[in-house]
């Protein structure tokens, strides 16, 4: 009787796949080598693929692609392994964000204690998700480096949400984007104001005395607050101001609107312009002008100055030479700016205080010092302290005589 002889089952010699770790190692990593292990064994037949692959791939890994395919299954014949790639693809995000990974990239400092081949093997990783050479800007690299600086120094949180979201925008999108971020948070803080309600409220107020009698302007006003130092209004306190978030448009800072802007306002009281001030620069016309002047003779820490008579001119203003004659009284810096007619600035030395006698009665006033010599100008603002009658000082002088030094006879002269 012959001896039965058995066949033992066949016995895959092609080393198994390790299970995919998502904890362990990135998903594009795995796949890579999961495509090099079936040219490796040639394995080339998508069934032989599909199966080998979701055979070793593990349980944690199989019970994801089970809920991403459903309610399709794993084992139907029309699930092919390039359709469960891609399921894995778009889960585990294998082409990452252009913008998100170049924030990423320049975002990764060198960890305290780290090696620096550590932490180059780590910038590397993040610069091949980068595209710096396939980039939609690749070959504009300044349009590039703007819109990467864009995304990382972005003060506005929402504005840069937004800008990660796209994919890989131009510089013009990129702005685009930024500008419409500004705008829509500057409209939430507009209509988040707890104004609107008061607003109408007062209107109707308004309608309703119109017809009753005034009130008495010395009885207290309920509804006034202090000057509010955001927008001058006194109708609310500054904590309740809409344009508290608001910047202004002369300093740039935030926190106030321009019409209030104190160094807007500092600026516009410390700039005088002097339209008759061209005799400052014009000293070759003085002697033609010496007929028409105006003179007013005061005693100024007692010493006798006689003043042209200036109605164009605010300040008060000597030169260098007079401020030495005076006995050189303390100069402190001014703030002021003098223009000429032509539109040239005149140089100040700066300004001091003198004391003025007038009608038995002392002034301290304050004069300004310019460089260069010039008459001593007597502007408005010494005119109003010392309440000179300008009619009497124009209609009543003495005309300037002309003095004759030596006569000659007329036959001598031919």
């Amino acid at each position: 009787m012959p001896t039965p002889t058995f066949q033992s089952p066949a016995i895959s010699s092609i080393p198994a796949l390790h299970a995919f770790d998502s904890h362990s190692s990135t998903w594009q990593s795995s796949r890579d080598r999961i495509n090099f292990y079936f040219k490796a064994n040639r394995i080339e037949t998508d069934e032989d693929k599909k199966a080998l692959f979701l055979w070793s791939v593990g349980d944690t890994t199989y019970n994801l692609l089970e809920s991403l395919i459903s309610p399709r299954l794993l084992t139907d014949d029309d699930t092919k392994f390039i359709d469960v790639i891609k399921l894995l693809d778009v889960h585990y995000d294998a082409k990452r964000n252009i913008t998100t990974s170049t924030y990423d990239f320049y975002s990764c400092y060198q960890k305290s204690g780290q090696p620096f081949a550590e932490w180059k093997a780590e910038l590397c990783e993040k610069l091949r998700h980068c595209a710096f050479t396939t980039s939609a800007l690749h070959r504009r690299p300044q349009d590039r480096a703007l819109r990467d600086m864009y995304v990382i120094g972005a003060n506005s949180n929402k504005g840069r949400q937004a800008l990660l979201k796209e994919q890989d925008p131009d510089l013009e999108t990129t702005e685009k984007i930024i500008q419409l971020a500004e705008r829509l948070e500057e409209d939430v803080r507009h209509f988040s104001a707890p104004n609107n309600h008061n607003d109408y409220s007062v209107a109707k107020l308004h309608n309703r005395q119109r017809h009753q009698k005034q009130p008495d302007h010395n009885s207290f006003k309920k509804d006034n607050y202090k000057a509010c130092e955001t927008c001058g209004s006194n109708k609310h306190l500054r904590s309740k101001c809409k344009y508290r978030e608001f910047i202004c448009n002369f300093c740039k800072r935030s926190g106030h609107l321009e019409r209030i802007c104190r160094q807007r306002n500092e600026k516009q009281n410390s700039t005088k312009h002097i339209t008759t001030i061209f005799k400052l620069n014009n000293l070759d016309r003085i002697e033609q002008l010496n007929n028409y002047s105006c003179t007013v003779p005061l005693k100024v820490n007692d010493h006798d100055i006689d003043f042209e008579l200036d109605t164009g001119t605010f300040n008060t203003i000597i030169s260098i030479y007079d401020w030495y004659k005076l006995g050189s009284p303390t100069i402190h810096p001014s703030q002021l700016e003098l223009k000429c007619y032509s539109g040239a600035r005149i140089k100040i030395k700066g300004e001091c205080y003198v004391t003025v006698q007038y009608q038995n009665k002392n002034f301290q006033l304050l004069m300004i010092i310019v460089n260069g010599k010039s008459e001593p100008l007597l502007g408005l603002k010494w005119i109003n302290i010392l309440q000179l009658d300008l009619n009497s000082l124009i209609h009543t002088r003495i005309p300037i005589e002309h003095h004759i030094n030596k006569a000659y006879d007329v036959s001598k002269l031919h």
